[in-house]
């Protein structure tokens, strides 16, 4: 996943941050076994998206969803907002706040 660290985003022009995002987007969603633990598997992708350099915190969640994002305490600048949804659905945005 090194095609998607914080700097290779931050790097990009819009138009390229929009491809990245749909690309990870899709990674993320393939990550997603149905058979296995959702919230485990979550963590492992955002463990993966953490050590590329993302700030990601747990912003919200219930069983059938997860939503990471920058710490909204100390904010960090701009970075991935990623939800997760059951049985395997993920969006990833970039946020500029």
């Amino acid at each position: 996943m090194d095609a998607f660290s914080k700097k290779t985003f931050l790097l990009a022009d819009p138009q390229k941050r929009m491809k990245l995002t749909s690309s990870l987007s899709q990674v993320l969603t393939e990550g997603i076994n149905e058979e296995k633990d959702f919230h485990e598997q979550i963590i492992e992708l955002v463990s993966v998206l953490r050590s590329q350099g993302h700030d990601l915190w747990s912003i919200d969640e219930s069983e059938d969803f997860e939503v990471w994002g920058p710490n909204y305490v100390e904010p960090s600048g701009p970075g991935l907002v990623i939800t997760f949804t059951r049985p395997n659905e993920v969006d990833v945005e970039w946020s500029e706040e």
